[in-house]
């Protein structure tokens, strides 16, 4: 029978509105730019990671190389990875890993 696994998307907790933390917390690579660039965490951090798990899923490797700032560009989907993925897959891709300006 399939087995259904679960994980956190790099910093899960509940926190108070009064809770406050200077620090980066989360996984190198799944980190939104928004989350890296200071302590931003929102819906759209957790929509980017979850846009990162799915490109890692079809493409078998991280979007962006670990320790730069390329998700300032766009991500790659040239290679024949992406030959057999569909349209409104690589859509849905591109609008998970949109940089949020705003934070």
């Amino acid at each position: 029978s399939p087995e259904i696994k679960l994980c956190d998307l790099g910093h899960a907790c509940h926190a108070r509105d009064a809770d406050t933390d200077e620090n980066f917390l989360g996984t190198e690579g799944y980190a939104a730019p928004e989350v890296v660039r200071g302590p931003f965490w929102s819906f759209a951090a957790d929509l980017w990671a979850v846009g990162v798990v799915m490109y890692a899923l079809l493409a078998n490797r991280l979007p962006f190389p670990r320790g730069t700032y390329s998700w300032m560009q766009s991500v790659d989907m040239s290679s024949r990875t992406w030959w057999q993925v569909s349209v409104e897959a690589k859509l849905l891709l591109v609008s998970l890993l949109e940089v949020s300006i705003g934070g």
